[in-house]
């Protein structure tokens, strides 16, 4: 057991916690984890645009005020999604609500909805639930939720 976890597995150190010092200490963790994936995407952001793109991991998402113009390797990549990889479009279903639809072949196990320069994507960000605020969603809700 190394010194710190052993300093906290004593009976002082377990009376001198709290829950509030402890939920402090958990926010700013995620706050200082927040800054360092901010930090991470413009060093990646900044890598790209040097034409560093082998050290990328993911390809950043450029923050500006303007949307990017389209590079030619952006068109290449969106032509070969719409030879190789476009298959279903979405449309009112007979059933009920909205389907999808193949327009063409599909093999199983392809993602139905695969992006293609993801630079010009949206962001995506993510929320969490506590499993008391999921237990006031309708159970039909809460399943797909965790399938998810």
């Amino acid at each position: 057991v190394c010194v710190c976890c052993a300093e906290l597995m004593s009976a002082d150190a377990i009376g001198s916690l709290s829950v509030e010092t402890l939920s402090a200490d958990l926010r700013t963790v995620k706050d200082e984890n927040t800054l360092l994936r901010a930090r991470i995407a413009e060093l990646e952001a900044a890598l790209w645009l040097a034409g560093e793109k082998d050290q990328v991991k993911h390809v950043p998402r450029v923050e500006s005020d303007t949307c990017p113009e389209p590079t030619k390797e952006d068109f290449k990549r969106l032509e070969q999604h719409l030879k190789e990889e476009a298959s279903v479009h979405l449309a009112p279903s007979k059933i009920a609500g909205v389907g999808v639809f193949a327009f063409r072949p599909m093999k199983q196990g392809v993602d139905p909805f695969p992006v293609c320069n993801r630079h010009f994507a949206a962001k995506e960000t993510f929320c969490v639930f506590s499993d008391s605020k999921l237990g006031q969603l309708p159970p039909a809700v809460v399943e797909e939720v965790k399938r998810f």
